[in-house]
């Protein structure tokens, strides 16, 4: 059985002009134009602080979560020394997380790196927590003064922002001057301080 052939299968190919490939006139250069890899375009201060694998799109942001989530966990470790959800005691601020009470993925913006809304929690807790868990989180995080209606009503009204990177680097700035006034810094923080 032969196929029928189609004007399609039948038509000769036409070669391409020449200026579909736009070369430039004699005398002018293009200017050369090359990406610098984000990581030369940084300061160094910015360099310096480790990016989390946790949270953050872009390295800037997962270099803000590493600077909040430190900071959250030592301020909390210092003042109550307990996970905000199960009530689990910590022997030291670096095992434990830094948990959001209203959920990363429906923060809006720099609300995702609120510190109002981040507290020291256990890691199962953290990942894997129950209703019951969440509920007697959101207590104990409201009897340590967090107004949760009020971060809402911000949060909402930032819904569809966009996240800049010279915000976040805002952001780090602010933080790092809150882990300045803690008792503890990570490791990081003096070579981080030194070069701002």
């Amino acid at each position: 059985m032969q196929r029928k052939l189609t004007s399609f299968h039948t038509k000769a190919k036409k070669p391409l002009k020449r200026s579909a490939f736009k070369t430039p006139k004699k005398g002018k250069k293009r200017p050369v134009t090359k990406k610098k890899p984000v990581s030369r375009l940084m300061e160094p201060w910015i360099k310096a602080i480790p990016e989390s694998q946790a949270h953050g799109s872009g390295t800037f942001q997962k270099r803000l979560w590493k600077l909040t989530s430190d900071y959250v966990r030592i301020r909390d470790f210092y003042t109550y020394k307990v996970c905000a959800a199960t009530g689990k005691t910590f022997e030291h601020w670096k095992d434990s997380h830094a948990g959001h009470l209203k959920p990363y993925s429906t923060c809006n913006a720099l609300f995702k790196f609120d510190v109002r809304n981040i507290h020291m929690q256990h890691g199962n807790s953290n990942k894997w927590g129950n209703f019951d868990t969440f509920r007697d989180f959101e207590k104990v995080v409201r009897n340590r003064g967090y107004d949760f209606d009020k971060f809402e009503r911000e949060n909402q009204k930032a819904q569809g922002s966009r996240l800049y990177d010279s915000d976040v680097v805002e952001q780090m700035k602010k933080v790092l001057k809150l882990m300045a006034k803690l008792p503890e810094q990570p490791d990081y923080h003096e070579r981080v301080s030194n070069l701002i």
